[in-house]
């Protein structure tokens, strides 16, 4: 009978433990997944008010397709080259902007000076970020990778 008494706590302990570490992990957050590491762009196409469309990406010459966006978890973001640089002698980092979340972390704001833009996010992913960017009229959609 004693050995009942220690034996049934021991084993709902057992069975707690063993359910609480079957739950699945936390999803990582936005900013997390936006700041894990840089972005490549991999594609870009903008689309004019009467809906015709362009690919931007094809015209960008192989050093800019290499070029990384980084978004710093302390809210800076820079835009560097990649491991080609158009002219050997530009800077690596080819600016630097600050960056926050608005609109329940749906948009992304870039500001540089009086500058701003806005990413419309329509995707987040470990790997993959899909973005809109409006300018008057125009509509760029763009395919970030890790």
């Amino acid at each position: 009978m004693k050995t009942r008494i220690i034996v049934l706590p021991l084993l709902l302990l057992w069975l707690i433990l063993t359910v609480q570490s079957c739950k699945k992990d936390n999803e990582p957050s936005r900013m997390d997944l936006l700041t894990a590491r840089p972005w490549r762009m991999v594609s870009g196409v903008v689309t004019d008010a009467s809906g015709t469309e362009s690919d931007v990406y094809s015209g960008l010459r192989a050093c800019e397709r290499d070029n990384e966006f980084v978004f710093k978890s302390d809210l800076v973001h820079e835009h560097t080259e990649g491991a080609t640089k158009c002219n050997p002698s530009d800077p690596q980092v080819v600016y630097f902007a600050s960056w926050k979340f608005l609109n329940n972390e749906s948009v992304i704001e870039i500001s540089a000076g009086s500058e701003k833009l806005e990413y419309r996010i329509i995707s987040l992913t470990a790997t993959e970020f899909l973005f809109d960017v409006i300018y008057g009229s125009l509509t760029q959609h763009i395919r970030m990778i890790h």
